[in-house]
């Protein structure tokens, strides 16, 4: 995708020396914790799409994680052998989740969504 931006995200040093998130810009939503490391994600914006990228939880398998999408949010729900995981993460635009595609592969989570004018209700979204 040649035409896409990126949502930035740097590391910073939060209170008591521990790295916190700052936001470039409100394209992503992640809810940050200084004591321990948050899975990383990414959304990227093309014409036709937004793509999510993010890192799942140790031991996540595809059936252990739930996606939900409404309008121009993105929940993910995962559990893995140690920590579980759950995400609202807000999109630049509403998308169809109806044509979603979503995989897992290696850890990490990837779905392309198509953008639309209007949004759409709650919808599941199947990880193939």
């Amino acid at each position: 995708m040649a035409d896409e931006k990126k949502a930035g995200l740097q590391r910073d040093m939060g209170d008591y020396g521990s790295p916190a998130n700052r936001y470039q810009d409100s394209r992503t939503m992640i809810v940050s914790s200084p004591l321990e490391k948050d899975p990383l994600i990414e959304v990227m914006e093309s014409k036709d799409y937004v793509s999510v990228m993010a890192e799942m939880p140790q031991g996540a398998t595809k059936l252990s994680i739930k996606l939900v999408g409404r309008g121009a949010q993105l929940e993910v729900d995962a559990k893995g052998s140690r920590k579980n995981m759950s995400r609202l993460i807000m999109l630049p635009t509403n998308v169809s989740f109806r044509n979603a595609a979503a995989k897992f592969n290696n850890g990490v989570l990837e779905v392309l969504l198509p953008k639309s004018e209007k949004a759409e209700g709650p919808r599941m979204i199947q990880i193939a």
